[in-house]
């Protein structure tokens, strides 16, 4: 059988959501901060937009795809050329950014009327959600 193995399904929980502001902490984008734009759960994968230079969004784990125009009926003329999106990157390879601005672990902190918050675990604060 040629072909890749088919990827293990993620057995767990992930510690990000959507909105949530992270730091990558390893890969080619190691240090750069971002927001959360999409999460796939059964993977274990999240998606990162950060800011360039100019301010403008861009994808972190950004790959380039080379794209051949292939007129459709809903896209007659498409663009073809080198297409900059972003990668999924795995969720353990982020960390989420407290509200100093320093990337912090979290655990769940469940009140009195059993509301769950999340909590940062270096400052005791309650992390800020989207």
């Amino acid at each position: 059988m040629a072909g890749k193995k088919p990827a293990r399904p993620f057995e767990g929980k992930l510690h990000v959501r959507k909105g949530d502001l992270v730091e990558i902490i390893a890969g080619k984008d190691k240090g750069r901060q971002g927001t959360v734009s999409e999460v796939f759960p059964k993977t274990g994968k999240v998606i990162i937009e950060g800011k360039d230079n100019q301010g403008n969004n861009v994808p972190l784990n950004a790959i380039t795809r080379h794209q051949k125009a292939q007129p459709t009926q809903n896209n007659p003329n498409p663009e073809s050329g080198r297409i900059v999106k972003a990668a999924p990157i795995l969720a353990s390879k982020v960390m989420l950014v407290g509200s100093d601005g320093k990337p912090t672990r979290v655990r769940v902190q469940t009140g009195d009327d059993g509301s769950k918050t999340r909590v940062s675990t270096r400052t005791g604060q309650a992390v800020q959600t989207a």
